[in-house]
């Protein structure tokens, strides 16, 4: 508390100032470049670490990929991951890299639909990678839902692939809700020393639906171990199916 008045008091007489580019900055962003404003916000941060007496250390800059990249604090903190479709005839691939550092407490949720009321198919497939650095705790919740009066199908393939460092841990909670045809589930998962990897899937399938479900489940550090619950509901004459390596 003491730190935080000490970084309030140091700053009382930029404040107007710099709320008041902040609030020209949101009103109009399209007349300034990106570097003008991302440079307001570096200036704003850079005083507060600095009147507030922080030792900020900056490590692993090297992990750090190229494009679009998403940084979580080493504490707990709360990452949402939604994907909508909603035209018909319309496929993508997306990637998504998640760099977790030591010591950090994370949760991602990720949510995925596809609304197609069109007579083509929909498809949405996903490729997300883990690399879990020592001693972090991680929660990842995937919700997959499909609607739509169209006769197109609604088409969903995700890989997940997870490498967990020392001493961490990876929950992984999957449901596929209703309304998707067809889905080729992959999961591959790598545990290093002393590490740990809970998986519970679940699946409901209806109508002349098919869901897949691939896992691979590797102990590979000592005193690595894991668990995988998988339940799968089939509905009238759809199909359901299921391996799981460990």
């Amino acid at each position: 508390m003491n730190r935080i008045l000490l970084m309030v008091l140091r700053n009382l007489h930029i404040v107007p100032g710099a709320w008041f580019k902040l609030c020209r900055y949101a009103k109009h962003t399209d007349e300034y470049p990106e570097k003008e404003k991302w440079d307001h916000i570096r200036y704003i941060l850079t005083r507060a670490v600095r009147s507030g007496n922080i030792n900020l250390q900056v490590t692993g800059t090297e992990n750090i990929p190229e494009g679009n990249a998403v940084f979580v604090c080493n504490h707990q903190s709360m990452i949402d991951i939604p994907v909508l479709l909603t035209a018909t005839g319309l496929n993508e691939l997306v990637y998504n890299d998640f760099f977790i550092g030591d010591n950090c407490d994370v949760t991602i949720m990720a949510g995925c639909g596809i609304h197609n009321c069109g007579d083509e198919a929909s498809r949405h497939d996903g490729v997300h990678t883990f690399y879990i650095g020592k001693n972090s705790t991680v929660r990842y919740a995937e919700r997959h839902y499909g609607d739509g009066d169209g006769k197109g199908d609604r088409i969903m393939n995700p890989e997940t692939v997870v490498y967990v460092g020392e001493g961490s841990t990876i929950q992984m909670d999957t449901v596929q809700i209703k309304g998707i045809d067809s889905t080729a589930r992959k999961t591959k998962i790598v545990v290093g020393k002393d590490g740990s990897a809970i998986i519970n899937e679940k699946l409901l399938t209806h109508g002349n639906q098919y869901a897949g479900s691939d896992m691979d489940l590797i102990l590979e550090g000592e005193n690595a171990n894991g668990r995988i619950i998988s339940r799968s509901v089939a509905q009238d004459s759809s199909m359901a199916s299921r391996i799981s390596n460990l």
